[in-house]
């Protein structure tokens, strides 16, 4: 019933040193010289990652083509804006990259003022552009 103490030694924990919370713990004293000494260690351990990072990121080739007829804010000629929905136009840009890139070439494309989530993506679906035919 609600409201009795069960009988001594029914819903106690086994007496033991880790179900009782009695392990022997470190607990460090954290001196200021040690610690100082500690982060400078890390710290110095951590510039060789830091200059290879750096390189790596130098080592990047970024080219950004604007492929639609818009252009900050003015209309240009290149005639490969979409004015509406499948509108099964087709495009060929032309384009040098003045840097040599080292494979693998990735491409990327970038959408402004887009922002996306799964519910506004599944209600906003246009059945025309997913049909196979």
């Amino acid at each position: 019933p609600k409201g009795e103490t069960p009988p001594k030694g029914e819903n106690n924990p086994a007496d033991t040193a880790l179900k009782q919370q009695r392990m022997k713990a470190w607990n460090p004293i954290l001196d200021p010289v040690w610690v100082i000494a500690a982060l400078l260690i890390i710290g110095i351990a951590f510039i060789p990652a830091g200059f290879r990072l750096l390189g790596i990121s130098n080592g990047v080739v970024e080219f950004i083509k604007t492929y639609d007829s818009y252009y900050n804010g003015t209309w240009s000629d290149l005639n490969c804006g979409i004015n509406q929905a499948n509108a099964n136009e087709n495009c060929t840009i032309q384009f040098n990259v003045e840097k040599d890139m080292e494979p693998p070439v990735l491409v990327y494309y970038e959408i402004e003022n887009f922002y996306q989530n799964h519910r506004e993506y599944s209600t906003s679906v246009d059945y025309k552009q997913v049909r196979l035919y």
